[in-house]
């Protein structure tokens, strides 16, 4: 997954959990938020998560006689992984936490403390 979409689906997921918790009868929100923030959480634990390093510009010459043209031009973009220590540990945390704030959102359902 490539950082720019991850930072996005970051964005949208601690959206959904703050309107979840803000407003106590749309804690779905909050489930689904807390959700998604595991599932990008597993992502940063597996080394899935991409960054771009650079571009590959790859040119097609055509020669004839003297003189030399310029037939194609293609631009590959390159990626990394994240692949350090840090990066895995910030998944791990961000899974453990967004598990906690799951099962304390389905808690509060159960005990009715969402609703006073």
């Amino acid at each position: 997954m490539i950082l720019t979409l991850y930072g996005v689906l970051v964005f949208i997921s601690l959206v959904l959990i703050v309107l979840g918790l803000v407003r106590p009868n749309e804690s779905a929100q909050a489930l689904v938020g807390f959700f998604l923030l595991f599932l990008l959480g597993v992502i940063i634990i597996n080394g899935n998560l991409e960054y771009e390093t650079g571009a590959v510009i790859n040119t097609t010459y055509t020669y004839s006689g003297d003189s030399v043209s310029e037939t194609s031009q293609s631009v590959i973009n390159t990626y990394n992984y994240f692949d350090d220590t840090t990066s895995h540990q910030v998944g791990y945390y961000l899974s453990i936490g967004s598990a906690i704030g799951f099962i304390g959102v389905l808690y509060g359902l159960r005990t009715g403390g969402m609703n006073k």
